[in-house]
This record gives C-alpha cells, sequence and structure tokens, in this order.
C-alpha cells in the first residue's frame, strides 16, 4: 500500500502483510496487535468485509494458513484527507483521508497450527 501523508509521530505503521516467521515472532500469548491504515471507503462496509480486509493487510496469505479471529479494531490516529504538499490522500470520489487502526487479534489457532 502507497502511503502519501504523513504518519504521526509515535504510531509504528505495519509496513506490509506478516509472513509466517514474523507472525510468531510478534505474537504474545497467542496475540497479535499492528497498525493498519485504512481508507475511510475500506470502513464503509459491513463487519464480514472488513475482517476479511484486515486478513489481507496483516497475514502473508502465501505463507500463512488460516484468518485473525476475536479481531478488536481501535482508532489509533489518521491521515489528512489533504497533504501539505497539496496531494490527497485515499481520494475515492467524495471519501477522502486515512485512518490508523490498531488490529488486535487471536492468532493462536494459526500459530498452533504451523508448529
Amino acid at each position: 500500500m502507497r502511503i502519501k501523508g504523513t504518519i504521526p509521530v509515535g504510531i509504528d505503521i505495519l509496513k506490509g502483510p506478516l509472513s509466517e516467521k514474523d507472525l510468531k515472532t510478534k505474537a504474545e500469548d497467542g496475540r497479535i496487535s499492528v497498525n493498519v491504515i485504512f481508507s475511510l471507503d475500506d470502513l464503509m462496509t459491513d463487519i464480514n468485509s472488513l475482517n476479511d480486509i484486515a486478513d489481507e493487510r496483516v497475514l502473508d496469505q502465501d505463507s500463512v494458513v488460516g484468518s485473525l479471529s476475536d479481531i478488536i479494531y481501535t482508532v489509533v490516529g489518521h491521515l489528512p484527507a489533504q497533504n501539505k504538499d497539496g496531494s490527497e490522500n485515499y481520494n475515492y470520489m467524495r471519501v477522502r483521508g486515512g485512518v490508523i487502526i490498531n488490529i488486535n487479534a487471536d492468532v493462536s489457532d494459526i500459530i498452533n497450527e504451523e508448529e
């Protein structure tokens, strides 16, 4: 995902989906906690679609079998609709800007399945 805007200071954003090895390393007590950017367009959907998008953004579908469960979504920041240079973030017709959401999810089934 290309990010045009400036990320707020102190918020680490997941750069790409986690491989099997990275998922095991990042998991604590069977859960992971990562920050992901969503466009407002992504969020204006039903919860099942949002969960599918979360799976795609967090889990490397080529190396991880399974999906996130017991997901807790928390808004932790945002990207402005327009950057200082005048470029826009996530300009989908009239939906502009981005939301940084912390995804805290149970991955114990995935980790245990792959061991």
